[in-house]
């Protein structure tokens, strides 16, 4: 689920709070009166108006961290055509959407992600902090090298789950309109680099593999010509990208520094609520859409509780 930081806004001509509780607006909305609020506790306190000056959420808060998935992809070469790369050719791609048409079967029915797997960049991680896909294709996704024209590739892509640096998301202007500045500060800690080229190696590792080395006549990227960690590592900072799946802008918790509380309400105020995955307190070991649906399970069932109570 996509989200980026939630700063609760309402166009008004007085302030919309009284005593720390959101307020209904009976007046004709002004369209430059906006008021914004500080993602942090002190809500009320600390309300602004965008019209007087610019309000920067403060990064140092660990209720405003932007943590998101990185990745780095491996890109093989093959010498045949046993890739779904093969139906880049235009009769061969009229026939796969013939089959998918007549018979919701062939290669358009697949997702091109035909496998998975989750480990770990070292012993010295418990838990699962890798998670790599395997693409039936290459340049299957978009800003991701390819092979030779003509020819058929692989991609293995690796993610990291357990990224050390955070990022912040600010407001560019005083003008309520303009898009906020997002700054994922990618391998902005020195750990990650370091655990990224462990995860690259492992890539390599399973491409070597007999079941795997048997179709692949090269690996175009990174080429063989990267051998030691810092020509890695070098790689790793100028081909890492985002994965998506943004947390922890509105992060949940019961300390006093979260923007939310443990009911998912905003922290200072009554009738509001927060639920996406901004509320996440750190990135998970997986993809966030399954803890996002069970989210909101937990949020009907505390927004019907609380109702019931009245």
């Amino acid at each position: 689920m996509m989200s980026v930081i939630q700063i609760p806004v309402l166009r008004s001509s007085r302030p919309p709070w009284n005593k720390g509780r959101l307020v209904g607006q009976k007046r004709p909305l002004l369209p430059r009166q906006v008021w914004a609020i500080r993602a942090r506790l002190e809500f009320a306190d600390n309300l602004r108006d965008l019209s007087l000056f610019n309000l920067a959420i403060d990064s140092k808060l660990r209720g405003c961290d932007l943590v998101r998935l990185k990745v780095v992809d491996l890109v093989a070469e093959l010498y045949g055509h046993e890739s779904l790369d093969r139906y880049r050719k235009p009769h061969l791609a009229a026939w796969a959407g013939l089959q998918y048409a007549l018979f919701r079967t062939g290669p358009v029915a697949s997702n091109v992600v035909e496998g998975g797997l989750f480990w770990h960049s070292g012993d010295d991680h418990e838990v699962s902090d890798r998670q790599y896909h395997f693409l039936a294709g290459a340049s299957a996704e978009y800003g991701v090298g390819g092979v030779r024209p003509g020819c058929s590739g692989i991609t293995l892509n690796c993610y990291g789950h357990r990224p050390e640096a955070r990022g912040t998301v600010r407001l560019s202007s005083a003008n309520p309109d303009r898009s906020p500045l997002i700054d994922p500060n990618f391998m902005g800690h020195p750990d990650d680099p370091e655990t990224t080229v462990r995860g690259l190696k492992i890539s390599r590792e399973i491409m070597s593999q007999p079941a795997l080395a048997k179709y692949v006549r090269r690996v175009v990227l990174p080429d063989d010509s990267l051998r030691t960690d810092a020509e890695l590592r070098e790689f790793v900072t100028n081909h890492c990208r985002t994965s998506y799946h943004p947390v922890g802008t509105c992060r949940m918790g019961s300390d006093n520094r979260s923007v939310v509380d443990t009911r998912l309400r905003v922290r200072g105020f009554e009738g509001l609520r927060i639920c996406d995955s901004s509320v996440f307190p750190s990135l998970m070991g997986s993809n966030t859409n399954a803890p996002a649906a069970m989210l909101a399970e937990k949020a009907s069932d505390l927004i019907a509780g609380d109702a019931a109570s009245l």
